[in-house]
């Protein structure tokens, strides 16, 4: 035996079982498709047995074709590392990025703007406890650039994701500000054009 058709109820509640009794036997979880003809043909069309069953055989049939296409797959484990990317700096990429920062993972945070807080910055009062949206805020956008295990990248735009889980790569543009940032004291000149 090679390969395995069953004709019972749906995949979606059953099929992991039954990959795991053909990994139990030694085959390929990956060739075993299921007919699902309890909710297909027996259910809606119970006051039609006939119909139910020619629409059943179909379905096997239709079943035994497809697994005929099926390739024994083998699993593959592969490293992951603790680098994570949050897109976003509003409130739920905050709250991500200092929960994953605290648990060791090395975070980039990545927000278009030119600063974090995103739209619940701009409200006085959250919903529905009516608390000032700054006095939660604040202290998490604060906490942000003193965790050592997160790099903010605000100003930046992602351009592109490709990989795979546990292997991707992500190119990013970091817009001009025409400030050193590690100079930066926040006098506000360069918002006045003193500098330019």
């Amino acid at each position: 035996m090679d390969k395995v058709v069953v004709a019972a109820c749906s995949p979606q509640f059953q099929g992991e079982t039954f990959m795991k009794v053909l990994e139990t036997a030694g085959l390929s979880p990956y060739v075993v498709q299921m007919a699902n003809i309890r909710e297909q043909c027996a259910w809606p069309h119970f006051d039609t047995p006939e119909l139910a069953t020619k629409k059943a055989k179909e379905l096997v049939n239709a079943a035994i074709a497809k697994v005929r296409f099926s390739e024994p797959l083998e699993k593959k484990t592969m490293p992951i590392g603790k680098r994570v990317l949050v897109i976003g700096g509003g409130i739920a990429g905050i709250q991500a990025s200092l929960d994953l920062g605290d648990a060791g993972f090395e975070i980039y945070l990545v927000e278009k703007e030119p600063s974090i807080g995103g739209h619940m910055a701009q409200l006085s009062r959250t919903f529905p406890t009516e608390d000032c949206s700054a006095c939660i805020l604040s202290p998490k956008m604060a906490d942000v650039p003193s965790n050592k295990n997160i790099n903010l990248l605000t100003y930046t735009d992602v351009k592109n994701i490709e990989g795979y889980i546990g292997n991707f790569k992500v190119n990013v543009t970091k817009k001009p500000r025409y400030v050193d940032m590690d100079k930066c004291v926040a006098c506000g000149d360069c918002e006045d054009g003193k500098w330019g």
